[in-house]
């Protein structure tokens, strides 16, 4: 774990570099493909934002340009930091997308991350 002055530094210069450096390859977030759930993203944007989320926060990852999406930085926990100090961080949140071409077969969980970013495990 580093120090809080150290994941300052890594958050600012790549949010996924300081996620790595305090939680490792877990992800914490909730995806809803708007068009499988039946509506437009831009309404089910305006439920999120009736409940009080607000859009914005950056992704950790590439989102493929195939991709409409909304990401709301929503799931905070306290960190224990190297010198013993505790801090409140963003560890997750919502995702809202929906695919931009309606005609293509994929899924948009299949779409998600650009084809350079996806890896393959073969047994």
């Amino acid at each position: 774990m580093p120090d809080w002055a150290t994941y300052q530094q890594l958050h600012e210069a790549h949010p996924l570099a300081a996620w790595l450096a305090i939680m490792g390859p877990r992800m914490h977030h909730v995806g809803f493909d708007c068009q499988r759930l039946g509506h437009d993203i831009a309404e089910y944007a305006d439920v999120v934002a009736e409940a009080g989320l607000k859009q914005g926060g950056q992704t950790l990852l590439p989102i493929s340009p195939m991709l409409d999406h909304r990401y709301y930085a929503c799931c905070t926990q306290r960190a224990v930091f190297a010198a013993g100090d505790e801090h409140r961080v963003t560890t997750g949140g919502l995702a809202l997308v929906q695919k931009r071409l309606s005609g293509t077969h994929e899924r948009a969980a299949e779409l998600l991350l650009p084809q350079h970013t996806r890896c393959e495990l073969s047994a």
